[in-house]
């Protein structure tokens, strides 16, 4: 688990809007398991941390920019509007480096620290 800056609700919506892969919660059902350990439960709620929202997310455009960029799963607790994790996956993480480095962003939703 990584400490993190609060991403975008607005980027959150828009990626939730844009649908999942159909593998997705399959591959979620197996992040569950993986993270069982450093996920933590919602600290308003209490609602357990695998009945929360997971969201495939990367950080920001500066981050990118700065070459600092991560990308990773957000849990959120959409109820209490709150942020829960963020677990780094240093493979996406590595994948997405390489996209950027072309110009590009696997997911095609960006975002910036003023959005």
């Amino acid at each position: 688990m990584k400490k993190f800056e609060q991403f975008s609700w607005n980027y959150l919506e828009k990626v939730l809007a844009s649908g999942n892969e159909p593998h997705w919660w399959t591959v979620l059902e197996l992040l569950k398991e993986e993270y069982a350990e450093e996920v933590t439960a919602c600290p308003h709620c209490n609602t357990p941390a695998n009945d929360l929202t997971w969201i495939s997310v990367e950080t920001c455009e500066e981050s990118w920019e700065a070459r600092q960029g991560a990308s990773g799963y957000l849990t959120v607790c959409f109820p209490c509007h709150r942020q829960v994790d963020f677990l780094l996956e240093p493979t996406l993480t590595e994948i997405e480096a390489d996209v950027r480095a072309d110009g590009g962003s696997s997911s095609g939703i960006t975002w910036r620290r003023d959005s």
